[in-house]
């Protein structure tokens, strides 16, 4: 699949794509849901990108330390919540190639270790 760059920012504008959110509490993951859940978020965004289409599924896990693990299609490793500065990395003018970028986010990842001796 592939994308002009205002076509790319403008389904991310609308949020015109795909969309996906599993929410689970971390007491309640088992190494089998873990898998059905990730199964079921990775058919999505490869079903939509079969149909042209950008998807953006997410695993929220809840809990004393939350993390979201997110799958995205974009033309940049970039995260759709900095969507306006894709144009500073790629032409506007080419078709660009769409691919599929893996994020996690959460607070206790590359927390700083201030105060350790």
């Amino acid at each position: 699949m592939k994308i002009l760059l205002k076509d790319l920012l403008e389904k991310i504008e609308n949020e015109d794509y795909i969309q996906d959110l599993e929410t689970e509490k971390y007491s309640a993951l088992t190494k089998a849901k873990v898998r059905a859940i990730s199964k079921n978020l990775v058919k999505q965004v490869l079903a939509a990108m079969k149909n042209d289409s950008l998807a953006h599924v997410q695993l929220d896990i809840t809990g004393q330390r939350p993390a979201s693990f997110i799958l995205e299609t974009n033309v940049v490793n970039l995260p759709y919540a900095n969507y306006k500065k894709i144009s500073n990395f790629v032409s506007a003018e080419e078709q660009l190639p769409v691919k599929i970028y893996f994020e996690v986010s959460s607070e206790y990842i590359n927390a700083s270790t201030r105060g350790a001796s």
